[in-house]
């Protein structure tokens, strides 16, 4: 019997996964700390798989390889991160290989985490009838992940179809951490939301102002009933749905499958774009679907593991 671990690392959450050569054992959640940098994070990995694998009376070295899922443009083929746009810088140089064996005796396949997600959905979740999708991750940051004629998208410098959180929605907008303006991550993000939201003219009267941490979830929750909710959500609505016309137009795609803790709110997500979209995007061959993810927050996770056994 082979074991597996697939580990998706966050912003705030890090998951890990194990499985088998027949069935998922066991997925957990752990805190992420990126104020601390990538090597601490990388210890309370490896105690908290250590920990999984001993729950399930089996060693850390029964692991025979490892899927990791990081926040970053990533070299595959190399096991490098190439850039983290302020996530995890220390990332830049580390030893993946040296990591696993160490740790694990184990092998690894390092990706991006967006692109993972899209295996997870495309090979065991709702793009599984799709050849052509685009899988769009709505967390800290957003992240893209393309599949083109039933081949995931790399190009020749690992980012193709991995930053359409970079496409500029607003030449004139805000200054994002990647040097453009008006990216999509920029103009409609959990990072920015806070700004998002004190910056309306009527906050100091809204419900928000008394909440401890403002999120999506509760944004939602609130704009029925709260004029700043409803114009702030509206707002990232209206900018999500131009950022997945222009992806549509640039990769064909015949499906865009959303993922993450966001769309906790598919039910008004999901209408809204796809209103957008059947009006606005150019595509004379038919309707594109837009979907919410099966596996939802756990689909890098899940990617992880399908890539851990294929090495």
């Amino acid at each position: 019997m082979s074991y597996y671990l697939g580990i998706d690392l966050g912003g705030t959450r890090i998951k890990i996964g194990l499985s088998d050569d027949y069935q998922l054992i066991e997925i957990q959640n752990v805190k992420a700390s990126r104020e601390k940098g990538f090597q601490y994070n990388m210890k309370i990995i490896v105690e908290a798989a250590v920990g999984m694998c001993s729950e399930n009376e089996i060693s850390q070295y029964d692991i025979n390889s490892i899927g990791f899922a990081f926040p970053g443009l990533v070299n595959s083929k190399a096991k490098k991160v190439i850039a983290t746009n302020a996530k995890y810088n220390d990332a830049v140089g580390f030893d993946w290989d040296k990591w696993a064996k160490e740790n694990f005796g184990a092998a690894i396949y390092l990706e991006n985490d967006a692109r993972m997600a899209c295996i997870g959905e495309w090979r065991h979740g709702a793009g599984v009838p799709y050849t052509d999708l685009i899988v769009i991750t709505l967390g800290t940051g957003i992240g893209t992940a393309v599949v083109m004629d039933n081949k995931l998208l790399k190009g020749k410098h690992f980012q193709a179809g991995n930053l359409g959180g970079h496409f500029s929605v607003n030449y004139d907008g805000r200054l994002c951490t990647c040097g453009n303006r008006g990216c999509v991550e920029a103009e409609a993000s959990t990072v920015v939301l806070k700004q998002l939201v004190s910056n309306h003219p009527d906050f100091s009267t809204s419900k928000l102002v008394n909440l401890e941490e403002i999120s999506f979830n509760n944004l939602f929750e609130l704009a029925d009933h709260d004029k700043v909710a409803l114009d702030v959500r509206n707002q990232c609505l209206d900018i999500w749905s131009a950022a997945v016309i222009s992806y549509i137009h640039a990769f064909d795609s015949e499906a865009v499958i959303l993922v993450g803790g966001i769309m906790n709110s598919k039910d008004v997500i999901l209408p809204y774009i796809e209103e957008k979209v059947n009006e606005l995007a150019w595509t004379p061959w038919g309707k594109v679907a837009i979907l919410s993810a099966d596996l939802n927050d756990s689909a890098g996770v899940i990617g992880a593991l399908h890539m851990a056994q294929k090495i």
